[in-house]
């Protein structure tokens, strides 16, 4: 049995199957099967076009989180590359370090990173918690007097807010930053 690479881009493997008995010697079978080929790491100096105007040192930590991404998760490339970004420059305000290049980059993005909100189910009532936060902000009786608080608070920093439902899932994220609108859902 041989396995050819015949679609990198979907990760696909044609499997030939020979017959060995020596009567005819030929390939008896072609069988297209997805294979568990992972996608080549980035490097400091290959990385995503999307990477490129960001300090080095903010580049080099998003290429190693999207390389884990890749890796632990089996996310798609483009999820990686955002979820990437994201962290890493959450990760560049926490440690003191410039987030965008401004000479390499028009900046849109008014928000104070790690400022965005999150409404969640808690304990039987509602809470906010701040974006890479571990502890939650506040909590509340209803949902309702959740989302206005956490409102309030995007809006101060032009921020997001993400709504969960009472399963955790995501019901809404709404973007406060006037430069740039994510869409809402």
């Amino acid at each position: 049995m041989l396995d050819l690479p015949i679609d990198s881009d979907k990760n696909v493997l044609l499997t030939a199957i020979y017959d060995h008995s020596g009567v005819s010697g030929g390939i008896i079978g072609l069988f297209k099967k997805q294979s568990k080929i992972l996608n080549m790491p980035w490097t400091k100096k290959d990385y995503p076009p999307s990477m490129k105007n960001l300090p080095d040192k903010v580049r080099d930590k998003a290429v190693e989180i999207a390389n884990a991404l890749l890796e632990e998760k089996h996310m798609d490339e483009g999820t990686a590359i955002a979820t990437a970004i994201s962290r890493a420059k959450n990760w560049a305000a926490e440690h003191g370090n410039k987030v965008d290049n401004p000479e390499k980059s028009k900046i849109t993005d008014i928000k104070k990173h790690g400022q965005d909100r999150i409404v969640i189910p808690y304990n039987k009532q509602w809470a906010i918690k701040i974006e890479g936060k571990q502890k939650v902000e506040k909590t509340f009786h209803t949902k309702k007097e959740a989302i206005a608080q956490a409102r309030q608070k995007a809006k101060e920093v032009n921020g997001s807010l993400t709504i969960q439902l009472q399963t955790g899932r995501v019901e809404k994220r709404i973007s406060y930053n006037p430069h740039n609108k994510a869409p809402k859902e």
